[in-house]
């Protein structure tokens, strides 16, 4: 399919999601998985995470004129997404302490899943722990970039769109973000690099 056929696709899947039950499963279908993950990465909180996802879907079904073609839905939703993250994060007051639990909410939630029985930790889940650490450590404006542009593959154009910033500054954060995590990995949790471990 080209990439004309599939922008129109997307264009008339987004028009038909207000009056069309089965556009909007679907929407939700292709895209929940990931705007989870994002709002996750972002906030540490599984309920925080869960509830940004729900009221983008919202947000989408209830403006779906807002999506203007310009860009991938999935760059669209991932805009909402992160407003809509940021707006809880702002309502609650709790930044300050999302940041410092992310990490090790993070650590926890994959230690669970991947630990192998009684004989603790393979390389590749302690090099993931470490990773993930490190990752939250980083400031919000830095996570999100990597997940944007490393973990979603958008492009600087298109996490400019998302983030409401020039595409310079996401050059520019990009970079400080990789330098910084690289040294956190170095100094602080070992040396792996970050991109190949964000998808």
């Amino acid at each position: 399919m080209s990439d004309s056929a599939k922008d129109s696709q997307e264009l008339d899947l987004i028009r038909s999601i207000g009056h069309d039950p089965r556009a909007m499963y679907r929407l939700y279908r292709e895209h929940a998985l990931g705007l989870y993950r994002f709002a996750l990465a972002l906030t540490g909180e599984p309920q925080a995470a869960e509830d940004a996802v729900q009221e983008s879907m919202i947000a989408a079904w209830r403006d779906p004129s807002a999506f203007d073609g310009r860009s991938r839905v999935s760059t669209w939703l991932l805009g909402i997404c992160r407003h809509k993250v940021l707006d809880a994060l702002r309502r609650a007051n709790r930044a300050r302490n999302i940041e410092k639990r992310a990490a090790s909410k993070m650590t926890s939630m994959i230690s669970e899943s991947q630990l192998p029985g009684r004989g603790g930790a393979s390389p590749d889940v302690s090099a993931r722990i470490e990773f993930w650490e490190a990752f939250g450590r980083l400031p919000l404006n830095q996570r999100e970039v990597l997940l944007l542009v490393f973990h979603f593959g958008l492009s600087q154009d298109e996490a400019s769109s998302v983030l409401g910033i020039p595409v310079g500054a996401v050059r520019s954060r990009v970079y400080r973000a990789r330098t910084r995590l690289a040294a956190l990995l170095e100094n602080g949790t070992g040396n792996l690099p970050g991109e190949e471990l964000l998808g």
